[in-house]
């Protein structure tokens, strides 16, 4: 009796392995003796190699699928177009099999081409720089501009007649008419420099002007004559003054109708007199304006501010780089969002180099 042990190993000789080696090594461990009553015993070791050959079922191969997509994209600048689009290509297929030991591989591949428009945006950079200007001409960089304000008032009485020529209605040249285009930049602060006769003769607009910011304010035409010569009794001239002066204020400053009373007589209530002299016979033909409100015929007091500045004048410098031109451009210049007194130049095309604003 004896105890055997051994050691095998296979190795493939090719990639089915359906041919193997296979070298083995074993040893023989006695247990008891050869020979009874004897101390002989037997121990071995055997090595070998082994040539084999397996018969190898051919299995299915797998097919695998696949899909690849390539998708180029041209950019295209455009600048008729509002907003950035994609037109998509048309698509190209194309497959490819792939046949392996153990498996089908089917690629399946796409390409396209798109197009991307968008839109084209232009470079467009501009740059504005301020120095001040001496009397003498000379520039200052980084001016600081110092502002003097002198307030002047002036008042001045309102004298609410209307005189009209002899034996007429029709309202004198003398008198300021406007249209009713013009009555909208009437102001009454306008008025400063002219003299004292001069702003009479803008009482009808006066009037106007104060009647339509006082809604509530009414007025009476009073219409008078000098009760002699030719206009001697004759109250229809009369009424035809008052109509006059009423037509004026209706239809070139849009006072309501119900807001002018019309009253007639000869003489005016406190007529000039002796009212046989030519001065006195003048005064006395007239339209008298009453109203209600004492705003309408109060005396005209008008403030007037003058500003100085030093340095006087400001040289706007201006630079621009527009790559697909310049259509319009505009300066704009105030302080503290004071709209109205600002300085403004607007132009189409190419910028100036210069621009002055005193």
């Amino acid at each position: 009796m004896s105890i055997l042990g051994s050691i095998s190993y296979e190795l493939p000789l090719n990639s089915k392995g359906s041919f193997l080696v296979a070298p083995e090594i074993s040893y023989y461990f006695p247990i008891n003796e050869t020979v009874q009553n004897t101390n002989w015993k037997i121990s071995s070791i055997r090595a070998g190699i082994a040539l084999k050959y397996a018969i190898i079922p051919e299995l299915p191969k797998e097919e695998i699928f696949k899909r690849e997509i390539y998708i180029d994209t041209i950019q295209v600048e455009s600048d008729i177009i509002a907003e950035n689009k994609i037109i998509i290509g048309k698509e190209n297929k194309q497959s490819y099999r792939q046949e392996k030991e153990r498996e089908i591989i089917i690629t399946e591949t796409i390409t396209r081409k798109d197009t991307l428009i968008i839109k084209k945006i232009y470079k467009l950079s501009g740059k504005i720089t301020a120095v001040g200007v001496d009397n003498f001409g000379q520039e200052i960089p980084r001016p600081k501009f110092v502002v003097e304000e002198f307030v002047s008032n002036r008042l001045d009485p309102l004298l609410n007649y209307i005189f009209f020529d002899d034996n007429s209605s029709e309202l004198p040249a003398r008198y300021k008419k406007l249209n009713s285009n013009e009555i909208k930049d009437f102001e009454i602060e306008k008025l400063f420099y002219d003299s004292t006769l001069q702003i009479y003769y803008n009482i009808l607009n006066i009037v106007g002007k104060r009647m339509l910011a006082n809604p509530t304010a009414k007025i009476t035409l009073i219409g008078c004559n000098s009760d002699q010569g030719a206009e001697k009794g004759n109250i229809e001239l009369s009424r035809k003054r008052a109509e006059e002066v009423k037509s004026y204020l209706t239809t070139v400053w849009n006072i309501a109708d119900d807001r002018i009373t019309i009253q007639t007589r000869n003489l005016p209530q406190k007529a000039s007199t002796p009212t046989n002299e030519p001065d006195k016979i003048a005064e006395n033909r007239r339209v008298e304006i009453i109203s209600d409100n004492e705003k309408i015929t109060e005396p005209i007091f008008i403030e007037k501010i003058d500003r100085t500045t030093n340095p006087p004048i400001v040289r706007f410098k201006l630079e621009a780089d527009a790559e697909a031109g310049l259509k319009n451009w505009d300066v704009k210049a105030y302080q503290n969002f004071d709209k109205e007194n600002r300085f403004e130049y607007s132009k189409l095309g190419q910028i100036e180099s210069q621009l002055i604003g005193s």
